[in-house]
């Protein structure tokens, strides 16, 4: 009977082939293993988070008064200290050199309102800037509503009672705050609707019907 030899060639080829195929798998698996741990490994540049996705370390505080949409000032640690919410501007009511604009009583009212919903309690953050030149605390402020806390900056340009308005170095919400504008312009949302633009002076039959 005649026997099948192998080839030579096979047995100097074949062999290390076979080799490298086991050596490749082990590598696929080690990588793989290394992908998984890179993804779910947490970052120390993550912020850890409170309820609903607030950030940590938030400066609790009373609100005194609202001036307007954008502006208000809150009590805490025995001094009253005006705050003004940053990345966003509400239209105009109080500015000493600017006539009322068009939805700036609506803003004015609304983060009243919202405010007064939330028991006049709000949770500062503080991005980089700590300060404006008017010497206004530069805060985001989140609320409680609705067993939900929310950011108040973002509410107000969702519903279109806000544009966004950001100045670095001050920009950690941006990205967010854009997005909402987008909606509400789209939405025809508040001043998006009643408004032809952004800071136009209120209509006299605006103004009449608020102040009657």
């Amino acid at each position: 009977m005649n026997r099948r030899r192998t080839n030579p060639l096979w047995l100097l080829l074949g062999l290390p082939l076979l080799a490298l195929r086991r050596v490749n798998g082990k590598l696929l698996l080690l990588g793989l293993a290394l992908l998984v741990a890179f993804i779910f490994w947490p970052r120390e540049d993550s912020q850890p988070v409170t309820q609903a996705g607030s950030p940590a370390g938030l400066q609790e505080a009373t609100i005194s008064r609202v001036v307007d949409g954008d502006t208000f000032d809150v009590s805490y640690g025995g001094a009253v200290q005006r705050v003004r919410i940053i990345g966003v501007d509400t239209p105009e009511t109080v500015h000493p050199r600017k006539p009322v604009q068009c939805f700036g009583r609506e803003a004015s009212a609304k983060t009243k309102a919202l405010l007064a919903e939330a028991g006049n309690r709000v949770y500062l953050e503080k991005d980089v800037s700590e300060t404006d030149r008017y010497s206004r605390l530069l805060r985001y402020a989140w609320i409680d509503l609705a067993g939900k806390r929310l950011l108040l900056n973002e509410v107000l340009v969702s519903e279109g009672y806000a544009q966004v308005s950001t100045y670095p170095p001050d920009v950690k919400y941006q990205d967010r705050f854009l997005a909402a504008q987008r909606a509400a312009r789209e939405g025809q949302r508040g001043l998006w609707y009643a408004c032809r633009y952004f800071g136009e002076p209120a209509p006299s039959s605006q103004l009449d019907h608020i102040e009657g």
